[in-house]
């Protein structure tokens, strides 16, 4: 496959639109490279996950190619452990972020195609294309399902939700579909040691910050919260309305 240079436009295929997809297409896409995704899952991915801590590389990632303006994380002072009577018991300091997964993964789609969560008027409209940026599009249900390379062109074959196989060819392949990558296991084989489940249950919810009281309100805001009991564990923290 080629090399990346500013020279000429390259096109690349990626494969997976989560976030580690998107973040790597948004890059190419604003350095002037053609970008599709390849995505399996038929309808826009969300509720993927709930709270998700970041630290400073992520700010520089959207200060650099975000162009919404809008606000996408909570500070964060670390970590404030509390007992069974909501009495802080340690507090770690550290400086990290608070997001939620679907904020990420809508402000990455709304800079990398234009994707609008809703016809909300107060959402952004869809940014400007500049000139000096490459062309894109991401595809939905649609699964990877082998690989070919020839010389400096790579043609990915993938297969849509009734059957049909198509390919694609560009001039680089990125595998971002996951811990269990059908990318990584074409190109290097079976590496990984087989998943087994180790035994627990995560449960998860949301509420609206005005159905909780001013006490709760002031143990949660600015820190993730964790309580620690005999074998399980409770964090709470903070998030925009994504």
């Amino acid at each position: 496959m080629s090399s990346i240079t500013k020279d000429r436009p390259l096109n690349v295929v990626i494969v997976g639109g989560s976030i580690s997809g998107l973040t790597a297409a948004l890059m190419l896409k604003r350095n002037g490279h053609n970008v599709t995704i390849i995505e399996a899952a038929a309808e826009d991915l969300e509720h993927q996950a709930a709270g998700v801590a970041t630290g400073p590389p992520l700010k520089v990632f959207f200060d650099r190619f975000d162009k919404s303006a809008q606000p996408l994380s909570l500070p964060c002072s670390g970590i404030l452990h509390i007992d069974q009577r909501d009495q802080p018991t340690n507090h770690m300091k550290f400086n990290i972020s608070m997001n939620s997964w679907d904020a990420l993964y809508y402000r990455l789609r709304w800079n990398f195609d234009g994707l609008r969560r809703s016809h909300d008027p107060s959402e952004p409209p869809a940014p400007i294309i500049s000139q000096h940026e490459g062309r894109v599009a991401y595809h939905k249900g649609r699964r990877f399902n082998d690989l070919e390379i020839d010389h400096d062109i790579v043609t990915v074959h993938f297969v849509d939700r009734q059957g049909k196989s198509s390919k694609l060819s560009g001039d680089f392949l990125i595998g971002a579909d996951g811990s269990n990558s059908a990318v990584r296991h074409r190109m290097l084989g079976q590496i990984d040691p087989e998943r087994k489940y180790a035994g627990y249950i995560l449960w998860r919810g949301v509420v609206k910050e005005s159905e909780v009281s001013d006490h709760v309100r002031e143990l949660f805001e600015g820190h993730f919260t964790f309580l620690v009991l005999w074998r399980q564990y409770m964090i709470w923290s903070v998030k925009l309305q994504s």
